[in-house]
């Protein structure tokens, strides 16, 4: 499987299905995308019509949709993995830069990447950030998922409301961190 097989398979395992969360910012979302957020993305006329023809079951019609899971895939790619110059980076850094972006937007992951890895901090993938992305080695990588721990902390601290999520968070940063420095069976 392909760095951004694996990438977008870890993303959408923590996505889940749809949800409308009264407590998340995000209101309601399909695969971690947010209607509040991403209010024109293509594939919300279709969950409207799925919910409006299968009301009883529509959540499990969604996630078994084939079209949405093509729009679901194309959104993350042009979103997140192409913004946050994945296809250039070293595969276990690219799958932790895109988490990082999917939760805190791709500026904010690059840029931790950047100052993670003594790069310029413009919050662009160029030459400079990948050559440092390859010869940081798996040791950037460990270091850019600590920045990422000291991030969440920061949000909770600068926001108190959020500590609500602090469990799935670092459940999420744990599980990610596994998969990019131990492989779970995959190799990048």
């Amino acid at each position: 499987m392909t760095p951004w097989g694996i990438a977008l398979d870890f993303v959408l395992n923590y996505e889940g299905g749809w949800c409308n969360n009264p407590g998340d910012r995000g209101g309601e979302t399909f695969r971690g995308i947010s209607r509040v957020f991403w209010p024109a993305w293509e594939g919300w006329s279709l969950v409207d019509t799925i919910k409006t023809e299968r009301p009883d079951d529509f959540a499990a019609v969604l996630f078994q949709d084939f079209d949405l899971k093509e729009m679901v895939s194309k959104f993350y790619r042009v979103n997140f993995w192409e913004p946050c110059g994945c296809d250039m980076l070293p595969g276990k850094v690219a799958a932790a830069v895109f988490d990082f972006a999917v939760n805190s937007g791709d500026k904010v992951a690059v840029k931790q990447l950047q100052a993670t890895l003594g790069a310029e901090v413009d919050g662009v993938v160029g030459p400079q950030t990948v050559k440092a992305a390859f010869d940081a080695g798996e040791e950037g990588v460990i270091k850019y998922l600590a920045a990422r721990a000291k991030f969440l902390h920061a949000v909770m601290d600068n926001n108190p409301s959020q500590q609500v999520w602090a469990i799935n968070w670092f459940r999420r940063l744990f599980y990610l961190a596994n998969v990019v420095l131990e492989g779970q069976g995959v190799n990048f």
